[in-house]
């Protein structure tokens, strides 16, 4: 899990009868500056969230929202600068510690649930992890292309010898 001190919005579940409409957090200057930071990001315009949480069976819920964040990252391959907008629907269920449901088989296909303790859960963390999952690994700015002398096909590039350790590959030096 991402540390919750870049971005910590807890939320009393408590709370939901009264609460009225989406709940909306927004990560301020300097957390998005440290997110930034964690992240190796060029800069961190934005990470807003929407929630609406639904109560389900017993002490679970569900929460469903949308994670929208514009932010700058370097190439991959020249260092440019690589514009990024992140738009990004959450659906998850929020389990109590200790429920059945909270130790979910992991060969199910779907999000595992957020386990939340007494009766908070931390939007933040939550939105957090999403916009991390949410970021392009590899941004790449337009037309930005490996040299010659880095490609695997290249005669004597970085994986050449890699070939010969391969059954069947041709010893070096021979033909």
């Amino acid at each position: 899990m991402i540390e919750p001190i870049l971005f910590s919005r807890p939320f009393d579940l408590g709370t939901l009868p009264r609460q009225r409409g989406p709940i909306r957090i927004e990560a301020d200057a300097a957390e998005r500056q440290a997110i930034a930071g964690e992240f190796d990001l060029l800069a961190l315009d934005s990470l807003v969230a929407e929630f609406e949480i639904a109560p389900g069976p017993g002490d679970n819920f569900e929460l469903r929202g949308r994670l929208r964040s514009s932010l700058v990252q370097s190439c991959v391959i020249s260092l440019a600068p690589v514009p990024q907008e992140i738009d990004e629907s959450i659906v998850i269920d929020l389990v109590p510690a200790g429920a059945p449901l909270a130790e979910m088989d992991e060969t199910v296909d779907r999000d595992p649930p957020a386990v939340y303790e007494g009766s908070t859960v931390d939007l933040g963390a939550i939105a957090l992890e999403y916009f991390a999952l949410a970021l392009d690994p590899y941004p790449r700015a337009p037309g930005a292309v490996l040299p010659p002398e880095a490609s695997a096909e290249e005669p004597g590039g970085p994986f050449a010898a890699l070939g010969t350790l391969s059954p069947g590959a041709p010893k070096r030096g021979t033909s």
